[in-house]
């Protein structure tokens, strides 16, 4: 029911009464049909789009959902990591000829303390722990008859240099013949290969560590975890003098060649890295990734596809639904046929990676994409341009693992060409990405036009204003505005976010002769928010 002229006056003097008696600024009539403050740091983001996953996928990401009381965004950024983790190096996708695009992929999903992250991390990841435990069962006595056999081997070299340096006067020939020997046993031992047990994921490793684990597993990798301390590996936490060591995953994203040599160990090399991260971190955390410019500078951060779900914290149901039998089922069965899809990782020797090709409609789609997203990196996304710049590589990832999804359990299909429909699927969660990464980025790196709007807030509540002009702001913040030009930006900000209206009809005359400027009404709100 609407509400009559005079029952709104009746309101306001009201609402004016009651301020006067708490000794706060009054509402006048005018600014009392303000709406409320929305807060500079606070936007409303998409959720993660529902039905892009294969429907095996999709109903077990829901279930997760469900039986945590998580967003399913949570459950969705952190199996499209699992899933690019197994897929990775079996599987490339080709974006235009020349241009291929490893499966691997960098999640993060940004949430408060409390919010069930690892029973999410533990559901999702379950299937690749109990497929490494299973593989490295059967592994158990090759390795141990492996390491048998090395230590013979080594026996046998050490006799043989004995003997060799030990011979008989005599005995020329034989010393020849025991140096040859032994220089062919040192070879075969240098050339030995060590049979290692499997590792799919690891959590708390230095960057050495990384490197040396993607030497032993094929070149691959994933780092998943429910917290942020990769972040401070990253930084130096392993390092001497704390330096950063960001090496092994920029080069782990894009698969550049990846070589550490060492002192005592050698050197381990590594062709085509394929490093998977899936992480859950705190706001704090990110925070203080967005700040470290050497993450920025060297394109870290850039490489990285952010989440920010929406907590469901105080609105959760105790009585939950757990997780349906059947579901889980499908969910296990289904990672392990990705995990042995294309070549096994209990071979030795993997067999070449498999190059995933477009179809001609998602090839325009692609081109489609690429053009919409040029001209928004000098526009919208300028501030995130490092960020942007490698969306269609991510998007490219995302079809291919889309792809491999819906195909899994279909014999000898790895053939097929990536549908349109898929691709539009991975735009489709490209474009939710871009929404979650702007507000990701600022959160610190905010553009000019929030920090701008940030300093004059704090100046008028210090001064406590309830009005002024353009001019008043530039005059009390020279030192960031050299002009009243450069204030209009952030007061639009203002304006866009309910802190202030511009009262049109009231002019402010200067006695200098100046242009006249209407007056900004602040928000009582803002002024009486004692924050």
């Amino acid at each position: 029911m609407a509400i009559s002229v005079e029952d709104r006056n009746i309101i306001d003097k009201y609402k004016e009464e009651k301020q006067k008696q708490k000794g706060l600024i009054p509402l006048t009539k005018y600014q009392s049909e303000q709406q409320e403050i929305i807060d500079l740091d606070e936007c409303v983001l998409p959720s993660f789009p529902s039905g892009c996953f294969p429907e095996w996928m999709e109903n077990y990401v829901k279930a997760v959902a469900e039986d945590t009381q998580t967003p399913a965004d949570l459950a969705a950024v952190i199996g499209l990591a699992v899933v690019a983790s197994i897929l990775s190096k079996k599987f490339k996708i080709e974006g235009k000829l020349g241009w291929e695009e490893p499966l691997n992929l960098y999640t993060v999903a940004v949430m408060n303390p409390a919010e069930r992250k690892s029973a999410v991390f533990s559901h999702m990841t379950k299937p690749l722990l109990k497929h490494e435990a299973e593989v490295n069962k059967k592994l158990k006595p090759e390795i141990a008859a492996n390491q048998i056999e090395k230590e013979i081997l080594k026996n046998e070299l050490q006799n043989l240099k004995k003997a060799a340096s030990a011979p008989k006067k005599s005995d020329k020939t034989n010393q020849i013949e025991l140096e040859e020997q032994a220089r062919q046993k040192a070879k075969e031992l240098e050339e030995f290969v060590d049979k290692k047990p499997l590792r799919l994921l690891a959590d708390d490793v230095s960057p050495e560590k990384i490197t040396n684990l993607l030497s032993e597993n094929d070149g691959k990798l994933a780092i998943m975890s429910a917290e942020g301390d990769i972040f401070e590996i990253m930084a130096g936490r392993y390092s001497q003098n704390n330096t950063s060591n960001t090496g092994v995953f920029l080069k782990g994203h894009s698969g550049d060649m990846l070589r550490v040599d060492r002192v005592v160990r050698g050197a381990d090399h590594v062709e085509e890295p394929a490093l998977t991260i899936g992480l859950a971190i705190q706001p704090e955390v990110l925070r203080k990734v967005m700040d470290n410019e050497n993450f920025r500078g060297k394109g870290l951060t850039a490489r990285f596809l952010f989440s920010i779900p929406q907590s469901k914290v105080g609105s959760r149901n105790i009585n939950s639904n757990p997780i349906p039998e059947d579901i889980k089922e499908t969910y296990f069965t289904n990672i392990k046929l990705l995990l042995e899809s294309g070549q096994s990782l209990e071979e030795e020797q993997q067999q070449e990676t498999r190059i995933l090709h477009l179809s001609e409609a998602a090839k325009i789609k692609s081109v489609q994409f690429a053009q919409m997203l040029e001209p928004r990196l000098i526009d919208d996304l300028e501030v995130v341009k490092d960020w942007a710049g490698k969306l269609h590589g991510a998007v490219l990832r995302i079809a291919g693992i889309l792809h491999c999804c819906e195909l899994v359990g279909i014999y000898n299909s790895w053939d097929a060409e990536v549908s349109e429909k898929n691709f539009n699927k991975a735009v489709d969660i490209g474009k939710y990405f871009i929404e979650h990464s702007k507000a990701a980025f600022g959160m610190i790196g905010m553009d000019k036009k929030t920090k701008d709007a940030k300093l004059i807030l704090k100046f008028i509540k210090k001064k406590g204003l309830s009005e002024f002009t353009k001019r008043d702001i530039q005059k009390g913040n020279r030192t960031k505005f050299r002009s009243v030009k450069d204030v209009e930006l952030a007061l639009e900000l203002l304006i866009e976010n309910n802190f202030i209206i511009e009262e049109e009809k009231t002019v402010i005359h200067s006695s200098r002769g100046r242009k006249p400027q209407n007056k900004y009404i602040v928000n009582p709100a803002y002024l009486n928010d004692k924050k």
